[in-house]
């Protein structure tokens, strides 16, 4: 599948770094941006709170700007799970579902070896209720590791939609004697190491100055959103005292409240603190190609949710690449 066509949207959230957005310590390697290398020395974790693990959710494992293949090693994720009561805990690594570039599973099992340098992407069956750790065998220098949960629109966008290529890095200014000067900023998002932004290469890489240029734009309209797929049932952390269509307690807090339920509002907007952290886009699900990847950002100041008939919804969107 080639061209630069918009099918169903994905969005990739970084749980990690809202967290920290509410005051979590994380390690910096668990950021979005920059995408710039730190050394990682053989494991990083992060405590994982229950929401973040709750089946109802899709996890993800991201990591950008790596040279794994380079080194000729193996990564993995793991997480801590309870024993037989009395035994403590232990460490089980996590199987990774290939969305590009994970790697076909080493010699020891759920251990992978990526093809090529770059980035890569999986989604993960499910993550245990005690920590998360990113392991690689040796130290390697990193870009990010994202981990998180990831949200698929219902269906794709209205057929009349906006792709914006901005060169807003580039400025030209017209002289009396009619002459143009053009200079620039930036014309791309900055190199992830030894490669462009979204390349992935092995050996020595291509000239990374002559990767894509301009910053991608989107502007998206969703037409017959139903209410369930927009919003929690229940808007708090709690169901206490909340009722349901039949007047009667809730009783199941486990998957109907703002962190678990798996609604826009609440795995993209609320999670993004509103369009403040960056996310990964997607914006055809179906596309896994190198370059149908961007961080992105809601450039948005607020969210307007037209009701158009009984429990149905028209949504616009604009997303924009960040770096």
């Amino acid at each position: 599948m080639a061209y630069q066509n918009v099918g169903t949207p994905r969005f990739y959230v970084n749980i990690p770094e809202w967290l920290a957005s509410t005051g979590a310590v994380i390690d910096p390697v668990f950021r979005t941006l920059p995408v710039s290398a730190s050394t990682i020395t053989g494991m990083v974790g992060m405590a994982a709170p229950s929401f973040f693990v709750h089946e109802e959710l899709k996890h993800f494992i991201a990591i950008l700007g790596h040279s794994i293949a380079t080194n000729n090693d193996i990564w993995s994720l793991s997480t801590e799970i309870e024993l037989d009561p009395g035994e403590g805990m232990s460490d089980v690594e996590l199987g990774i579902d290939d969305i590009i570039n994970v790697g076909y599973q080493a010699n020891t099992p759920q251990w992978y070896a990526p093809n090529y340098n770059g980035f890569t992407i999986g989604t993960v069956a499910a993550f245990g209720m005690a920590e998360v750790k990113f392991k690689t065998q040796t130290d390697q220098d990193i870009g990010s590791v994202i981990l998180g949960a990831y949200y698929d629109m219902p269906h794709s966008p209205d057929l009349k939609l906006t792709m914006t290529r901005e060169m807003d890095g580039v400025k030209r200014i017209r002289t009396k004697g009619g002459a143009d000067l053009v200079g620039h900023k930036y014309t791309k998002p900055p190199a992830w190491g030894e490669a462009g932004a979204w390349e992935l290469y092995s050996g020595t890489p291509s000239n990374k100055a002559l990767s894509r240029s301009g910053r991608r734009v989107w502007d998206l309209s969703f037409s017959y959103l139903q209410d369930s797929d927009l919003f929690p049932v229940i808007s708090s952390l709690h169901t206490y005292e909340s009722y349901n269509s039949d007047g009667e307690l809730y009783t199941d807090p486990t998957d109907i409240t703002i962190l678990r339920d798996n609604t826009f509002y609440n795995q993209v907007i609320h999670k993004t603190n509103g369009g403040q952290l960056p996310f990964i886009f997607q914006p055809d699900r179906d596309n896994n190609n190198p370059d149908q990847f961007a961080i992105c950002k809601l450039d948005m100041n607020s969210f307007k949710f037209e009701q158009v008939a009984k429990n149905i919804y028209n949504i616009k969107l604009k997303i924009r690449e960040v770096w």
